[in-house]
């Protein structure tokens, strides 16, 4: 599966569950906004930032989990999208937090963790802990940097498109692009024939 695939999968599966992502999208965007001007509202401060972090890693791997259940052929249901709040959050929250460390070392820093991370997330909705979902991500990203790399500078390019689109391009844009990412990951496990792989099959 070429990058074009994966691109083709992501819009593919988002768009045979239309109705379930973009409403669960949209409920994911509104808590996201509405975090950040709450703890706007209290001022500028590292608590708060923190909060925000912690708070936001929760809710994007609440949309990960939800558009986990698309590519396996199930329609995706806003409790998928609420599950990392009540199961494994600690997880969750250890992946967010590594991948946003990268902010400490100034901008590309961020950039760094999350293409080494891509696929952490996606790896702890599907069970397995926090570290062993980050190297498990760094091992792929390490056999696979071309792969990764250009997948993650297509879904960036289509993200800024989306955000053109007065933010709501988002709301397709994002579910695409971890679809895509999904689709990655399931076809460089496939090809390291990593026990376990088989957990994720594409829906045709």
């Amino acid at each position: 599966m070429k990058n074009a695939a994966c691109l083709r999968f992501g819009w593919t599966t988002f768009s045979r569950h239309l109705g379930s992502l973009l409403a669960i999208g949209a409920s994911v965007a509104s808590c996201l906004m509405i975090v950040h001007w709450g703890l706007r509202l209290t001022g500028e401060s590292v608590l708060a930032d923190a909060i925000e972090v912690v708070l936001s890693g929760l809710f994007m791997t609440g949309l990960f989990n939800a558009c986990r259940r698309a590519a396996l052929g199930r329609t995706p249901q806003l409790t998928d999208a609420l599950a990392p709040f009540g199961q494994r959050p600690g997880h969750a929250l250890a992946v967010s937090a590594v991948v946003s460390s990268g902010l400490l070392l100034s901008g590309i820093g961020v950039f760094i963790t999350l293409f080494v991370f891509a696929f952490s997330l996606i790896l702890v909705c599907e069970g397995e802990s926090w570290m062993q979902a980050l190297l498990h991500s760094k091992r792929l990203v390490v056999q696979n940097p071309g792969r990764v790399l250009g997948l993650l500078a297509a879904l960036l390019v289509l993200n800024l498109l989306g955000a053109l689109l007065l933010g709501v391009g988002l709301l397709v844009t994002a579910p695409i692009s971890v679809l895509a990412t999904i689709g990655l990951r399931m076809e460089l496990d496939a090809r390291s024939h990593t026990p376990g792989f088989m957990q994720l099959k594409l829906a045709r």
